[in-house]
This record gives C-alpha cells, structure tokens and sequence, in this order.
C-alpha cells in the first residue's frame, strides 16, 4: 500500500482492476451508497466508516478483510478481536497445521481436567495452554475462511451474519 492508500483505498483500487465504475470515490459513491465526500473522507482517513459503510464496500470491493480490520482496529466493541490473514495461503496452512499439531498433545490433558466437571487452582496453567490452542485452532480456522471468501468468493454457511 502506498503512504497515501488505507486499506478501504486500497481495496477500492484492486477492485477497479474488474470494475472501472470504482476507479474514483466519484465513481464508486453510487456502488457502495455513499455519498462522495464521506468516501474520500474515509479513504483519506480523515473520518472512521461505520459497520455499514464497510460492510458495503466489502461486498462491493469482493473485500471480506475490510469488516475483519474494521472489527479488529476501530470499532471499540471488537477490540479484542485478532485481525485475521487474509492474502498468504500458504502461511494459513502452516499456522493451521501447528495448530492441530498442538491440540494432539494438549488432548489428554483436555480429559484429565475436564473429567470431574472441576476445575482447580493447580490445572488452570494447563487449562490455559488448552485454551490458547484452542485460540490458535480458531484463528487459523477464521483466517482459512476469509481467504475462501476473499480469493474463491465461498462462505462457510455457518460463517453467514
């Protein structure tokens, strides 16, 4: 991305490669819906878009990732939520393969604790390596459906807001 290019830019531009009706915020206020002023002033990063801006230009650009960057750096509700990978496959498949890799040795200690249906004071530093792996399950899980999303226009039916 150039300095002057965030990512709701950015996504506008790739996209005009396909659709020259989005190669200016002149252009592409009627595909997204809004109005021309507020779109450069978001491009420019001069004002924040609200879920719905980005929810419109998401589906108009073919750019899940914008309502994950959204969600994950502005809006203050979904502070903690883990900006995904959304353009490198091969990454996706490697963090999703360790993953798994850790889930197979975290398994037995899943049933140890678990078991009683208790949790006490000594098993929460291994219950908190089952959580985190678990983290780690769903972060390559969420990161593989964007990309699907993003580069094969396929959403996981239970993924669907």
């Amino acid at each position: 991305m150039a300095d002057n290019d965030n990512i709701y830019r950015a996504a506008r531009k790739a996209a005009a490669e396909k659709n020259p009706k989005l190669r200016s915020c002149e252009s592409a206020q009627s595909a997204v819906n809004i109005e021309r002023t507020r779109l450069l002033a978001i491009e420019n990063g001069q004002k924040l878009p609200n879920p719905e801006d980005v929810k419109r230009m998401a589906e108009v650009y073919g750019a899940p990732e914008l309502c994950n960057h959204y969600c994950s750096t502005q809006c203050p509700l979904g502070e903690r939520t883990p900006t995904l990978i959304s353009d490198d496959l091969d990454r996706i498949s490697v963090l999703l393969m360790s993953s798994l890799h850790a889930l197979e040795r975290v398994e037995s200690s899943v049933y140890e604790i678990l078991a009683d249906g208790r949790i006490d004071e000594s098993e929460l530093p291994e219950l908190d390596k089952i959580i985190d792996t678990l983290d780690r399950i769903s972060y390559s899980a969420d990161s593989l459906n964007l990309w699907t999303q993003k580069n094969l226009g396929h959403e996981h039916p239970q993924k669907k807001h």
